[in-house]
């Protein structure tokens, strides 16, 4: 098998990016259209200072390229300059805030493990569209084995939790079961 070609052009990619970090270098498959039918594999290098880089932004999305090139042990120019590449090859997909759910009134925080029925086309994407559309949802990935999805959900009481299980999923025509699991706390990550 030949081995993967770089992409022309990579900066003017705007389809989605997917990588997977193996050691040093990172796989990404980039996807030349929005149909995401066609995609080509290329290596990225990334070096100690890029994963250096990574990880600060992890800590803190909002610190100052200064402050980050201080932390990094780069100067602020060639910092912002590796910060930009790795936004334009997609590895920084985005900056984001941490949200404390309960000062919002969320009380409730759960995950949620669901199965859709079998035999049923297009039931996946009904039900991914479904919780695309749903303010109670924080994350929902697709997963292997013997469910389909699991979603974390947030609800300010109990009751609204039980309406979301119930009304929501249990009772969407795709769905088998779910079986769910209130959170006790957040021992590591900033998910919700």
């Amino acid at each position: 098998m030949a081995s993967p070609q770089p992409i022309d052009g990579m900066k003017s990619i705007s389809a989605g990016v997917h990588e997977v970090c193996n050691s040093q270098v990172l796989r990404v498959m980039i996807y030349r259209n929005p149909a995401l039918t066609r995609c080509e594999m290329t290596d990225i290098q990334l070096d100690r200072m890029d994963t250096r880089i990574i990880s600060a932004l992890r800590k803190d999305g909002r610190i100052s390229h200064q402050q980050l090139s201080t932390q990094v042990g780069l100067s602020p120019s060639q910092c912002l300059r590796r910060v930009k590449k790795l936004e334009d090859i997609g590895v920084i997909k985005g900056y984001t805030a941490v949200i404390d759910e309960g000062k919002l009134g969320n009380d409730v925080s759960a995950w949620i493990i669901v199965t859709l029925h079998r035999n049923k086309p297009g039931a996946r994407e009904r039900v991914a569209l479904l919780l695309q559309n749903r303010p109670w949802v924080r994350l929902a990935t697709g997963v292997t084995g013997e469910v389909d999805f699991m979603i974390r959900v947030v609800a300010p009481r109990m009751a609204d939790f039980t309406k979301i299980l119930v009304d929501e999923l249990s009772a969407h025509p795709d769905i088998s079961s779910t079986q769910s699991f209130i959170c006790l706390d957040d021992l590591v990550g900033n998910l919700v």
